[in-house]
């Protein structure tokens, strides 16, 4: 059986001598589902999928190459002439396999397509997904070297949309990919927006302490909280964390006017203990606000030492600490 399928992806490889041909193959076979001669296509199988399967399985660099190939030319033609006769469903398949393969040439250009926001409120049936979230779909999952060479378009992708509400937790994703500290500004938009919009707030945030480690994330914490402004949406923030093991005690200890120590435990295992100095006087006031539960401060002739501990739980050690 293997034997049989790579023959047929070697025919599907050698189609004529005029590289058109693959790709007037491929663009048939994305539109109308019918993937002869490929063998083993199911129509419960989105031919993108199948398409991405056979990639990854075959050892035939002439037909992952040419697959490449069409998938950038498809998607230039679309751009240039095929809007108007050519499925939302065919266009949102190119989007899959620029991202799954991935054809990383094609993201300078899908950047500029969503900063034109051409494909907002566009729907696709079979994906039950805006176009336009699509586009940013694959743009958020670019690898971070990718992140780093088109920043600037991407901060201008993420500025332009994070108020949108169809695309802030993506537009939240892009700009701390790019840095770590720009979620500080886009963590209020991201929490109104989880209020009023139904997404997975909770994985949303996951992924960001994951991709920042403890190390980032202990630093990022307080200005996040500060930014937030309302006792409200902090208290709100605090709760998302809790709800996924990251918990803030502040045990008694003794006063000092200049510094925040922090103890980091993880599943109750003290990981390190450090002083980070409090320069902004309304840290002293926030943490006095967060809550009755877990919080205690100590005053001492206007001075005071909070000692701030946090819990992971249902996030990983091993994630953490890598």
């Amino acid at each position: 059986m293997k034997k049989k399928i790579e023959d047929a992806i070697d025919k599907v490889s050698r189609l004529g001598t005029n590289p058109d041909e693959f790709k007037i193959w491929l663009k048939s076979f994305l539109i109308t589902k019918i993937g002869d001669p490929l063998p083993g296509y199911s129509l419960t199988e989105y031919p993108h999928e199948y398409l991405y399967r056979i990639y990854e399985s075959t050892k035939n660099v002439i037909f992952q190459e040419r697959l490449r190939c069409a998938v950038k030319e498809l998607f230039k033609d679309w751009n240039i002439n095929a809007r108007k006769t050519d499925s939302i469903e065919y266009y949102s398949s190119l989007l899959n396999l620029i991202a799954e393969l991935p054809v990383s040439e094609m993201y300078p250009d899908l950047i500029e397509i969503a900063l034109t926001g051409f494909y907002c409120g566009t729907e696709s049936e079979n994906e039950k997904l805006d176009v336009q979230t699509l586009i940013l779909q694959v743009i958020a999952g670019f690898p971070p070297p990718g992140m780093k060479k088109l920043k600037d378009r991407l901060m201008d992708l993420a500025e332009k949309y994070i108020l949108d509400m169809r695309y802030t937790p993506l537009c939240f994703r892009i700009a701390w990919q790019i840095r770590y500290e720009n979620a500080i500004q886009y963590i209020r938009p991201l929490l109104e927006c989880s209020q009023i919009r139904q997404f997975d707030i909770y994985g949303t945030i996951e992924r960001f302490i994951l991709g920042c480690r403890v190390g980032k994330f202990k630093n990022l914490l307080m200005p996040m909280l500060l930014e937030l402004q309302s006792d409200d949406m902090r208290k709100y923030f605090l709760e998302i964390l809790f709800k996924l093991g990251v918990e803030i005690h502040v045990p008694n200890f003794p006063p000092d006017p200049k510094y925040l120590l922090l103890e980091w435990d993880i599943y109750d295992q003290l990981i390190s203990t450090e002083k980070v100095l409090c320069e902004n006087q309304d840290i002293m006031t926030l943490i006095e606000k967060l809550g009755t539960r877990s919080i205690d401060v100590q005053e001492d002739d206007n001075k005071f030492m909070v000692f701030l501990s946090m819990t992971f739980g249902t996030i990983t050690k091993s994630a953490l600490l890598e």
